[in-house]
């Protein structure tokens, strides 16, 4: 039973790892290049910040200090 364990691991980490998360949000009078822009930008903040460039919380926090409306996350399989 441990031997199927141990095989499971893997192919749990691979399945964990092709999930994609995507943050977005509105602000009225802007394009989609607006947000990307401002998301790079958010994120490079985020990783002088925290150290990681894809730190969620810092990431969301930065849009909304640019004025972005219900920015959220999402998960997709």
């Amino acid at each position: 039973m441990k031997r199927l364990n141990l095989l499971a691991f893997p192919f749990l980490a691979i399945f964990i790892s092709a999930c994609a998360t995507s943050i977005g949000g509105n602000k009225p009078g802007t394009t989609q290049a607006d947000f990307s822009n401002d998301l790079l930008e958010c994120r490079g903040v985020a990783k002088r910040l925290t150290g990681d460039s894809t730190d969620e919380y810092a990431v969301i926090s930065c849009l909304k200090g640019k004025g972005w409306k219900d920015v959220k996350t999402k998960t997709t399989f």
